[in-house]
């Protein structure tokens, strides 16, 4: 099983947004250390404007860049995500 659809299979995230009081008056979220987009994805869904997704893992990020590209209708130069190795 992919590791996002082993996640997805936990909870409800769109849910979880909303609960938390994510609607679509929100104009910007930021999802700090994002994975492949497991909140990120459900939440650009919701918001009216941008998501901005930031996450330390380079592996995470493409999953998170493809899956964005597969799940949600935008142009390419409309999303992205963010990483940055941090070096001691």
């Amino acid at each position: 099983m992919p590791i996002e659809q082993m996640w997805e299979s936990f909870f409800d995230f769109a849910f979880v947004l909303r609960e938390l009081g994510l609607n679509s008056d929100c104009s910007t979220a930021v999802d700090l250390g994002c994975g492949c987009g497991t909140f990120a994805i459900p939440a650009a869904r919701i918001v009216t404007g941008v998501v901005y997704a930031f996450d330390i893992e380079e592996e995470m990020i493409a999953a998170g860049f493809e899956l964005v590209k597969s799940r949600i209708n935008l142009p390419p130069y409309h999303y992205g995500m963010v990483g940055q190795k941090l070096h001691a």
